[in-house]
């Protein structure tokens, strides 16, 4: 069975070859759809520049289609095709041209005179014509009466006024910003560079946005301004912003270098709304040398934005060095790399007295990062890095949040107020001795920042001022610590909340306090926190200092103390260790006490351990020794609420008769620690406020000065809720 095949040959419309203009395989047909002509290839010569294949001498080829009427054209010269065209003759021997299109005689136009049209008159915009030559007559087989509302092409310059019809407004250019559209074009209204419409009329206006060159831009072809070498920054202030509209505008700076002139003139913002942008980092506006001081950047107008670019000063000199000055209503910076401004004292990556916002900046290098008294200043999502002084700031409204600020000299973030509220949040700190945050002034919040300190030093958050909240820091150290600091210290004011903060570390990296309560301090609460020390949880020097949540614990009936409550008369004169017999438990938590009955005064050495649950719901064991007791009788300090064991682990002297009796005292004890003395509100003796007791912090214990049997008692008291590791 034989099998047909079909055989397709390359095929494509005539323009589309020349356009593509492929070579083909040798002997490789490619044909023309449009025109019915095809070309052999020969495996090296491009489509364009192929013959097309001739059938014989004489012979001529056409197209496969064609206009009815159309005059026939000779292609290529070769005497042997022809092409369609675009002129007619109709039956009547009317010659007929597109409309658009003109009569020409040695490629010059004809006029309309030469070609039997009544009147001289050229076209024009329909609101120019005011009287219209007879429809007996054509131009461009067109009646006269089809022109009224037609229009032709003008340069840009012979325009002075007037309205355009934009109706027939063709394409002003196609390789130039800012051109028309050709068709679709609303009556009397003209296109801007943002592809938006606006009525024509008026003088010309520059679009909004300005593409800028430096003298050394890879391109700089179809900008609107190239920049000098060294005098870059007073160019752009003196000859481009002025070209932007009053109500401000873009520049966009490509990718070069922008330098300022050594007689320190930099860009100058002498309008709202303007936004000067970048190409990221190959976009550098920059300081000439060491010795010139100045500010690369001034901007004291509303709603300006500085993005993707780098501000470089010169790290090495001793000249006062600004990259940017803000005093404007509000100020966006975003993405710029700011570096080198330094290490004179007076030198700032970023300044001002205005409202700014820092936002996704790498800020390294510098004497000040950030430094100013800004009314409204943010600064997030920014890495500052290797800064002397990161940001230095003062003023109201302040948030910092969520950066990574790491190796800097002295205090990362340095507020010195008073002002309106601060918040300083979600920040990480790697730095080596402290120092991270010193707040003056109040009114912060100083919530949820970590830090990582290698020897503390100093404390990682200092503050001072009323109305603070620090809640939610972890502070870890590895490296030596301070006996004598703390990595929490608040000095002065009142009315401030200390919480939930962890300080970790182990060892001698352990600083002496885990927080430092100044003597200025009045009404601050501290609670929840979780330290590690080596003198001391907590040095609180203030007054008024609450230490946890406000609690009521009520004990009735409490039993008066009792000698042998617990061991009734244990004989001692057995073999040691000797685990006593437990006769009772405590009513409550209550001290325990031990009398020793020494028949012939011989025992001159005892250990006794007494193990139980105390009161706050932990177990421990509370050792006594010889030296421990007086007149033969010891008083102990936990208080108890059930005793587990009781045990003689060795003695010396004991003899026939000796016994060891075990009982309740009068120390009561609560369900959690206070913090000191102060932690005890007070005290209510059957239902009656007394002052008759003393209170230990250590041990968490109450205890009345006499009470009796079915005594009851109400102790209003703060727990301190902080949680420590020695």
């Amino acid at each position: 069975m034989t099998t047909p095949i079909q055989i397709l040959h390359r095929r494509d419309t005539a323009a589309h070859w020349t356009s593509a203009n492929p070579v083909l395989g040798a002997s490789e047909l490619g044909y023309e759809t449009d025109m019915g002509r095809f070309k052999f290839g020969d495996g090296v010569t491009a489509w364009n520049d192929l013959d097309y294949f001739e059938a014989g001498a004489g012979d001529v080829e056409g197209p496969g289609t064609s206009t009815d009427n159309a005059i026939a054209r000779f292609h290529q010269g070769t005497g042997k095709v022809i092409q369609n065209s675009l002129v007619t003759i109709d039956d009547s021997g009317s010659v007929n041209i597109p409309s658009g299109q003109s009569y020409k005689k040695n490629s010059v136009a004809l006029a309309a005179a030469d070609v039997g049209a009544a009147a001289t008159s050229h076209t024009h915009g329909g609101g120019d014509i005011t009287s219209q030559v007879s429809d007996a007559h054509t131009v461009d087989g067109e009646h006269a009466s089809a022109f009224a509302d037609a229009s032709h092409a003008h340069a840009a310059t012979d325009i002075t006024s007037a309205t355009l019809d934009g109706d027939r407004l063709p394409a002003l250019s196609t390789g130039k910003r800012g051109g028309v559209k050709e068709t679709g074009t609303p009556s009397g209204k003209f296109l801007r560079d943002d592809d938006s419409w606006a009525a024509a009329g008026g003088a010309y206006r520059r679009p909004a946005t300005i593409v800028v060159a430096a003298s050394d831009s890879a391109d700089k072809t179809n900008v609107d301004f190239v920049c000098p070498a060294t005098d870059a920054l007073d160019y752009i202030t003196t000859t481009i912003i002025p070209t932007l509209p009053a109500g401000g505008g873009k520049i966009l700076l490509l990718e070069g270098t922008y330098t300022m002139n050594t007689n320190s003139k930099g860009i100058v913002i002498d309008r709202n709304n303007v936004t000067i942008e970048g190409m990221g980092q190959s976009t550098i506006i920059k300081f000439p040398a060491n010795t010139v001081a100045g500010t690369l950047i001034t901007c004291n107008y509303a709603n300006c934005a500085f993005d993707n670019f780098q501000l470089k000063g010169v790290a090495t000199g001793s000249a006062a060095q600004i990259g940017l000055s803000s005093g404007s209503a509000l100020c966006v910076v975003s993405r710029l790399d700011i570096n080198g401004f330094g290490p004179d004292g007076s030198s700032q990556g970023i300044t001002g007295s205005g409202s700014v916002i820092v936002e996704g900046c790498y800020i390294h290098g510098n004497y000040y990062g950030v430094q100013g008294g800004f009314n409204l200043v943010t600064v997030t999502g920014c890495y500052l890095y290797g800064n002397v002084r990161p940001l230095y700031l003062g003023g109201n409204y302040i948030t910092i949040s969520n950066n990574l600020i790491e190796s800097s000299t002295y205090g990362t973030y340095t507020y010195s107020g008073p002002g309106i509220g601060a918040q300083i949040s979600g920040n990480i700190f790697n730095q080596t001795y402290g120092r991270c945050i010193t707040h003056v002034g109040g009114k912060a919040s100083i919530t949820s920042n970590m830090f990582y300190i290698t020897s503390l030093t100093y404390p990682a958050i200092s503050a001072s001022g009323s109305g603070l909240t620090v809640t939610g820091n972890t502070v870890t150290s590895d490296g030596a610590g301070d006996p004598s600091a703390a990595p929490f210290s608040i000095d002065t004011g009142t009315n401030s909340i200390i919480s939930g903060n962890a300080y970790n570390a182990a060892g001698a990296a352990r600083c002496g306090y885990g927080l430092q309560i100044g003597s200025g301090a009045v009404g601050f609460a501290v609670m929840r926190n979780s330290l590690c020390f080596t003198v001391a949880p907590i040095l609180d020097a203030g007054t008024q200092t609450t230490f946890g949540d406000a609690k009521m614990t009520s004990l009735l009936n409490v039993l008066a103390e009792d000698v042998d409550a617990i061991v009734d008369n244990e004989d001692l004169n057995v073999s040691l260790p000797l685990t006593c017999t437990l006769d009772g438990q405590p009513d409550f938590g209550r001290n325990v006490t031990l009398a020793l009955t020494d028949v012939d005064d011989g025992i001159s050495a005892i250990n006794i351990t007494v193990t139980g649950v105390v009161s706050l719901g932990v177990t421990v064991t509370e050792t006594f020794t010889f030296a421990s007791f007086t007149a033969k009788v010891a008083t102990g300090n936990y208080p108890f609420e059930k005793i587990t064991e009781v045990k003689v682990n060795s003695a010396t002297g004991i003899g026939a008769g000796d016994v060891l009796e075990a009982g309740i005292g009068k120390k009561l004890g609560l369900p959690g620690r206070i913090h000191d003395a102060g932690g005890i509100i007070w005290v209510k003796q059957n239902a009656a406020k007394t002052a008759a007791y003393t209170t230990s912090a250590t041990y968490g214990t109450v205890a009345p000065t006499t009470f009796t049997a079915a005594d009851d008692f109400d102790i209003f008291w703060n727990r301190d809720s902080n949680i420590w590791a020695v």
